[in-house]
């Protein structure tokens, strides 16, 4: 059955890239041998190598046809050596920014085996879930219980060369690839410069940047999203340390929940903390209704602020959709549009209103200055 679906795999990979015969089986390796793993550390946003250095997990990919790639094989070392909970995406999408892997993750699959053992299973439910042009991540590493296996799924959705993730403050960041998508490069403060590739620009504030690729220039679709540091090093932890709770809250802390998460998210970025008013929280309560319609436009909201009063200074709604109200808030926080807004020391009023289901929430910000 392995062997019909790589064939299969192959068979479709054909119509975009010639596939190669898999290789005849190795000789068994020992159930002794130790495994190798590739660094959970890099300096660069990068793909690295196509090789893995552990001959068991080599095999397995040459088995399985797996377009394997070193960085996001780095990521999957992370989760792989951590014992603590199963790991979610956010962890591994954090994890893929150490190693250096800039394209985002879409699955995560892991298995214990006896040590030497190849993880049949786990390339059986791998496999289904690889799509063409898609990068794998997958290490095994030795635990108590046996080798532990984990692999991740990375889907690129830009082509970029390789750039570095820290820089000094005053650096001139410099990206190339070949891509038509454009950019939008967020600064710790808020400001946005947009453009096209090849890019070049100061990096003149410390903290942490955001580079994002979208899909048009009239369609901010993310494909892509790093962050950069500048100044700083990377953290071992993600700047903005939002708890992901997953549990549904009422419609009395829904607010309070909203309020603490942007609290973290200002105060990580040295703003100050956003005023809570009623009436913008009141011209909230329809655009939620429209989310979830599907018939909310960002910028019809803000008309509708101005026409309510808050005509002075920059205004801005936002909306999201998510399992709780942290996890809204990161996804914002994670689009350069809204991270900007968040941002911006110009916002200063904020009103939110939200509706609560068993599917997840949805939240809509009203942002103004005073």
């Amino acid at each position: 059955m392995l062997a019909l679906r790589s064939a299969l795999v192959c068979a479709v990979a054909a119509a975009a890239l010639a596939c190669k015969k898999a290789p005849p089986p190795a000789e068994p390796l020992s159930p002794d041998a130790p495994p190798i793993l590739p660094s959970p550390e890099g300096t660069l946003y990068t793909l690295g190598e196509d090789r893995p250095g552990d001959p068991l997990v080599a095999a397995v990919v040459d088995q399985g046809l797996l377009p394997w790639t070193e960085s996001l094989a780095g990521a999957a070392t992370t989760l792989a050596l951590h014992t603590g909970a199963q790991p979610t995406l956010a962890a591994a999408q954090w994890a893929a920014v150490r190693a250096g892997y800039p394209h985002p993750v879409t699955t995560i699959i892991e298995g214990t085996e006896p040590p030497g053992t190849v993880p049949s299973e786990l390339l059986d439910a791998l496999l289904p879930t690889v799509h063409i042009g898609d990068h794998v991540g997958l290490v095994r590493a030795r635990t108590a219980a046996g080798d532990r296996w984990v692999a991740l799924v990375g889907r690129p959705g830009a082509d970029l060369d390789p750039f570095p993730r820290e820089h000094l403050v005053g650096a001139t960041l410099e990206v190339t690839g070949n891509t038509l998508s454009p950019y939008v490069l967020v600064s710790p403060s808020g400001d946005m410069t947009r453009g096209s590739l090849p890019l070049t620009a100061a990096l003149d504030e410390q903290g942490e940047w955001w580079l994002e690729f979208q899909a048009t220039h009239a369609d901010p679709t993310q494909v892509l999203g790093v962050p950069l540091y500048v100044g700083v090093p990377t953290p071992k932890a993600p700047t903005i340390p939002l708890d992901h709770d997953q549990s549904l809250p009422g419609p009395d802390e829904l607010r309070d929940q909203a309020l603490d998460a942007l609290y973290d998210v200002r105060s990580a970025f040295d703003r100050t903390e956003f005023i809570w008013d009623a009436t913008l929280a009141t011209l909230a309560s329809t655009p939620v209704q429209q989310v979830l319609a599907g018939t909310w436009t960002q910028d019809q909201g803000v008309k509708r602020l101005r026409a309510a009063g808050f005509v002075g200074g920059p205004a801005a709604q936002l909306s999201c959709t998510a399992p709780s109200v942290s996890a809204c808030i990161t996804h914002l926080v994670q689009h350069a549009d809204s991270r900007a807004h968040l941002l911006d020391p110009g916002l200063k009023l904020v009103g939110v209103a939200g509706e609560v289901r068993t599917s997840g929430i949805t939240l809509v910000l009203n942002l103004t200055s005073e």
